[in-house]
Parts: structure tokens; C-alpha cells; sequence
């Protein structure tokens, strides 16, 4: 092994990828536990990591929290000015760290993902060439933003996670094909209208999307028309009530063709969001997947009975729902409304697989699944494949 390890020792020097990260600041915390000089410590080992490395850093990933902004500058300098092609920087301190302009000139840059910085961008227009993946977490974007432009003629995949100001974000895409905003302020149609390749979109927030008006921006039918190549469409958490004001026809006036996956906040009790699922089963022939969240909403008893009398209507779901093999449904409560879904999905469905039930915490422990189960029994199926299942997880 001492003979080997001659060789071995400096193997490391030539590795692409550098990752110093949360976890690299706490091994270092562990073993510097009885002195008081962490911070120093840090800078020496990931100065020390630099100089002696003699290949090419392909991946650099670096927790900036707690670091001064001059070394943490040279660092990024230094892997900048050596063509890094995926960096991640991740602060979990309070304070916002500036982004130095000269990352906006990094021409090799295919990955970025940045957390709790401030995203200046210093000229009027700035480029990624190669830029294929966008990740900002926790970054709010500054009203001098609209006067500049991002312009990523390779990016694919774009991803907002609790972000601010995002009408301020001016980023030229043409091939967008991804796009998922989570938790983030402002969004409306004309910030998605610019990506017109999108494939997959995912608008997912917590409560305080009812903050700031969101219902008022787009409909669900706008959505659909604005991006017809849509393979993937989520619209989680309260936001789907959002985007379907009124009850939907039967089918849009034109096939959903590309769509294969459906993800959903549902309330079961809405007649509005009910008959907008079924507008979509119908609309989309190649549909083969359609997860469900249940979201439990302060609604009227009328309200309740309009859905049930909606569901037990004869021409409900006019003909079968072909390619659809997965329904997943978490929340679930045991409701008759559900039962009545899941009924209708049972009968409409031959190429059904799998149903996955994940119930809610409140009927987790009491025998309401049982019920469930004994009652689903005796729903008539169109698949013999199918099985249900019941996540406790």
C-alpha cells in the first residue's frame, strides 16, 4: 500500500470536480473542534486545495457563509478564468452577497446555481453562450434589472425557487424548454409568453400567492393555448383555483396532443376545478400520468352536491381515457366526491397500471382507507392490470 499509494497521493490534484460545501465547512468544524479559528482554517485548506490542483475544475461548488467577500472573489476569479463549466454557490447566512460582475463574462459557464445573492448584472446586455441550466434560490431581483438583458441561446432549463421581482428578470431563451417557479412573487403570462418551446412548467407556491392577486393575471385556457408543445404541466399547492374562474366545457377547441403528465392541487369540493380536470382528461389522447394533491378548501355544501351531481352525470367522461396508466391522489380524505372521481377514473381507463393513495394525516390511523378499500372493490374496471396501492410514507 506505501508503494501504491506514491502514486495515489496526487491523483486528487487532477480531479474535476471541487465541492465545498456546507458539509465541507462542518468536517473542518470537527476537526479544528477545539480551536477557535474555523474561518482561517477554511480559507487555508481551500487555498491550499486550489494552488496545488492541476487540472481542470469542470465543477465547483462553494458555501460562501460566514467567508469574507475578497477571498471568496478570488476564488471565483481563480475557477473562472480556468473555464468552469458548472459552479454552485450556496450562502445560509442572513447577509446577501453581491455576485462579482466578472461571473457575467464567464463564456463556459453550462450550470448555474446560486443561492441568496444579489443578481446585478452589470451591462445592458449580458450572454452565456453556453448556458444550459439556470438554478436561483432566494434572490430577489432589483427593478434596475429591466433594463437589462440575459441573452442564453442554449439555455433548456430554468428554475425559480422563492425569488422576488421576477418582472425585473429579462432573460432571452429561445430554446426553453423547462421552466419551474416555486415559491416565487409575481408571475404572469406575459414573463412565460417569451418561452415558446416550453415543454414542462411547474408554478407551485404556498399560501402567499394569495397575497399578491395571482388569480387575476392568466387563466388556465390562456395557458393552454399559449404553449400547445406542453409535454409536462404542474400547478400545485392552492394555485389551480386560481386559473379555473369558472366551470370548464367538456374538451378545448383543440387536442392537447403533446401532454403526458399532469400534477394538481385539487379541491374535490369546486365544481370549477373538478370539470377542468375533466376538460383535460378529455383533451389530451396521449395523457398517461395525472398526480393529484387534495386541497381542502372552506366551500358551501351546495358547492359540494353540484360536484356530485356533476360527477354521477351519465356523460360525465364521454369516452374512455386511453393512454392513461398512473393516477396518484395524496390528501386523500375519503370523500364521497373523491370516491366518485375514482370511481369514473376505474370505468374510463383500460390502459390503467397503478393507482397510488397517499391518505391524509388526519385518516392515516383510522379505518377509513379500509372503508375505502372495500368500497372500490366493488367499482366496476376497464383495466384487469390495474392495482391500488396506499403510501404511508
Amino acid at each position: 500500500m506505501s508503494v501504491l499509494s506514491r502514486k495515489w497521493n496526487y491523483i486528487w490534484s487532477t480531479h474535476p470536480t471541487i465541492v465545498l460545501d456546507h458539509w465541507f465547512h462542518e468536517e473542518i468544524k470537527y476537526r479544528n473542534r477545539s480551536s477557535s479559528s474555523n474561518i482561517s482554517d477554511f480559507k487555508n485548506i481551500v487555498n491550499n486545495i486550489l494552488l496545488k490542483h492541476s487540472g481542470h475544475i469542470i465543477t465547483f461548488v462553494l458555501d460562501i457563509s460566514g467567508i469574507g467577500s475578497d477571498d471568496r472573489d478570488i476564488w471565483l476569479r481563480y475557477v473562472s478564468n480556468i473555464g468552469v463549466k458548472e459552479l454552485k454557490i450556496e450562502n445560509s447566512t442572513q447577509s446577501t452577497y453581491t455576485l462579482p460582475s466578472f461571473l457575467f463574462n464567464s463564456g463556459e459557464l453550462s450550470h448555474l446555481d446560486i443561492t441568496n445573492c444579489a443578481f446585478n448584472m452589470p451591462l445592458a446586455s449580458t450572454s452565456f453562450q453556453n448556458l444550459v441550466k439556470l438554478d436561483l434560490k432566494k434572490i430577489s431581483f432589483d427593478p434596475t434589472l429591466a433594463y437589462t438583458i440575459l441573452e442564453a441561446p442554449q439555455l433548456l432549463t430554468m428554475f425559480f425557487t422563492d425569488c422576488n421581482g421576477l418582472q425585473y428578470l429579462n432573460i432571452s431563451a429561445s430554446r426553453l424548454i423547462g421552466l419551474h417557479i416555486v415559491d416565487s412573487h409575481y408571475v404572469d403570462l406575459k414573463i412565460l409568453k417569451a418561452y415558446t418551446e416550453l415543454k414542462v412548467l411547474t408554478i407551485a407556491s404556498c399560501d402567499k400567492i394569495q397575497q399578491y392577486e395571482f388569480w387575476r393575471r392568466f387563466t388556465l385556457t390562456e395557458i393552454i393555448c399559449s404553449f400547445p408543445k406542453l409535454i409536462g404541466f404542474c400547478f400545485n399547492s392552492d394555485l389551480f383555483k386560481f386559473v379555473v374562474p369558472h366551470v370548464f366545457p367538456k374538451r378545448f377547441g383543440f387536442p392537447l396532443e403533446n401532454l403526458l403528465e399532469l400534477n394538481l392541487g385539487l379541491c374535490f369540493d369546486d365544481e370549477a376545478q373538478v370539470s377542468a380536470v375533466i376538460c383535460l382528461l378529455h383533451s389530451a389522447p396521449q395523457l398517461h400520468t395525472i398526480e393529484i394533491e387534495h386541497k381542502i378548501s372552506n366551500v358551501e355544501k351546495m358547492s359540494r352536491d353540484a360536484v356530485r351531481e356533476y360527477l354521477t352525470t351519465p356523460d360525465c367522461i364521454e369516452e374512455d381515457v386511453i393512454a392513461l396508466r398512473k393516477i396518484k391522489l395524496e390528501g386523500f380524505m375519503n370523500t364521497t366526491n373523491e370516491r366518485l372521481f375514482m370511481k369514473l377514473m376505474l370505468a374510463h381507463c383500460p390502459s390503467l397500471v397503478k393507482v397510488i393513495v397517499k391518505p391524509a394525516e388526519l385518516i392515516e390511523q383510522s379505518n377509513e382507507i379500509l372503508y375505502f378499500y372495500l368500497t372500490v372493490l366493488r367499482f366496476p374496471r376497464a383495466s384487469l392490470n390495474v392495482t391500488i396501492d396506499v403510501d404511508h410514507s
